[in-house]
């Protein structure tokens, strides 16, 4: 899933408008509505405020994406559920598990450097 639909997801579930966002964001609707449709591509700065605006973080919003994607892998590569091992598939799971862990702690180091250059700026 890609992490415009997450967000148009998340603000769906909190039952916010797109006038909502676009509002708190200080853009049009229109430009908010691009946004979701996947025709703007965000800064982290945009993400994190929307991010916040829904009550999440860029991490969260990323897990969600990175766990989307890999559900739709393992489904894809085991879609013959007459072949389907277990053993397999714990192991696929754990190795997933394993690179997402690796890649939040990466965007956790990375966010935490961005943010003392910006304090550092202040």
């Amino acid at each position: 899933m890609d992490t415009h639909n997450i967000i148009k997801e998340l603000r769906e579930r909190k039952k916010l408008s797109q006038e909502y966002l676009a509002n708190k964001l200080k853009i049009s609707q229109p430009a908010y509505a691009q946004i979701e449709s996947g025709q703007t591509k965000l800064s982290v700065d945009q993400l994190e405020k929307i991010a916040e605006i829904l009550g999440s973080t860029v991490e969260d919003i990323l897990k969600q994406k990175n766990n989307a994607e890999g559900i739709s892998i393992a489904y894809n590569k085991f879609s013959d559920n007459s072949q389907i091992n277990n053993n397999v598939i714990q192991h696929y799971h754990t190795a997933q598990v394993t690179a997402l862990e690796k890649f939040i702690s990466h965007l956790q180091s990375e966010n935490e450097f961005l943010r003392s250059q910006i304090i550092n700026k202040s």
